[in-house]
């Protein structure tokens, strides 16, 4: 049968791959980003003795929720950029870190203090998480959730073997981080019948084949397992998310998008009887086929629609926001 696909979301230039292989996959020295941990840990201990207790009011549970994923996005990015050798990529990220922050006689420095306090503990925790994250991962989570943002070029992309899905067990979940091709959903059903205390799927892509992602959704629903967004899921990684029974997104909320299908490069007409197996796929996930099917057709395969996260919610994408709609409430 002929493989459908919709692209994996790759952003980059013609001439500035930077290509991944074997022991090649090793990465530049650490000692910038650790040296920036040091730093920031500082700040963040300095900055949060000098608010006075008055100002302690500020990190009451209204507050604290609000600033609960302040900066992670671009924590991890600088991070990663730091650790894959883009450092220029990610300077304008590296100068908020570093920042003095308020002077004496602003207005509000109290205020300004404890939110920059929490800014620089949110650094500290996602740069351990990113020295921790392993290394063949962190090329695919740059290219998924940080090229194309916070100002950092397509040239900045890494592409290469170290793009396939890598799937990792960590407690009771199966995490999925990369690019779904051929063969995966025996890799999926290898990876699940080998670790039968998984309980949840942890998800982040850029795409790839429509019906691997199919049948790898159609095994977790069989199995009653959950999905989460791991980071951004792009294409057909979303009909792998639909698998869930409780498909949840946590902050700081992950982007899912949609496009059409392709086939050899050439985008696959709105006619076409792929789009009534996808959605009778949607159907059977309990979502919203109508909804899918005009996300997918509103961008080219080359192209990306990202629908606002609370349309994800009423049309059964998802069935949690954390923060934002009660369990239930989708």
């Amino acid at each position: 049968m002929a493989q459908f696909r919709l692209m994996p979301l790759v952003l980059v230039s013609a001439a500035a791959h930077v290509f991944l292989s074997g022991s090649a996959i090793a990465q530049p020295p650490a000692r910038d980003l650790e040296r920036l941990l040091e730093e920031a840990i500082t700040r963040a201990a300095h900055l949060s003795g000098l608010y006075s207790e008055a100002s302690r009011e500020l990190d009451e549970p209204d507050r604290g929720n609000s600033l609960a994923n302040y900066g992670v996005k671009e924590h991890r990015c600088t991070a990663l950029g730091l650790l894959l050798g883009w450092a220029p990529a990610v300077s304008a990220l590296n100068e908020i870190v570093t920042d003095d922050g308020p002077t004496a006689d602003d207005p509000v420095r109290d205020e300004l203090m404890s939110s920059r306090a929490i800014y620089l503990s949110h650094f500290v925790l996602n740069a351990r998480f990113t020295l921790n994250q392993p290394a063949d991962e962190r090329a695919i989570s740059w290219n998924l959730d940080c090229v194309g943002s916070f100002g950092i070029p397509a040239a900045a992309a890494v592409r290469g073997p170290a793009t396939r899905a890598k799937l990792r067990v960590e407690g009771n979940a199966l995490i999925v981080l990369g690019d779904i091709e051929d063969g995966f959903a025996e890799e999926f059903a290898r990876a699940i019948a080998a670790n039968p205390k998984i309980e949840v799927v942890a998800i982040s892509s850029g795409g790839g084949g429509v019906l691997e992602a199919m049948r790898a959704g159609q095994m977790i629903r069989a199995l009653k397992l959950n999905t989460e967004l791991y980071g951004n899921c792009f294409s057909a990684c979303v009909f792998l998310f639909m698998g869930g029974v409780e498909r949840l997104v946590w902050r700081p909320y992950p982007d899912l998008g949609f496009h059409q299908v392709s086939l050899a490069d050439d985008r696959v007409s709105p006619g076409d009887k792929i789009y009534d197996v996808i959605g009778d796929y949607a159907d059977a996930m309990g979502v919203n086929r109508r909804f899918v099917l005009a996300a997918m057709f509103a961008a080219k395969p080359e192209d990306m629609f990202s629908s606002d996260i609370f349309e994800l919610c009423d049309n059964q994408v998802v069935t949690f926001i954390q923060g934002l709609r009660a369990p239930g409430q989708c």
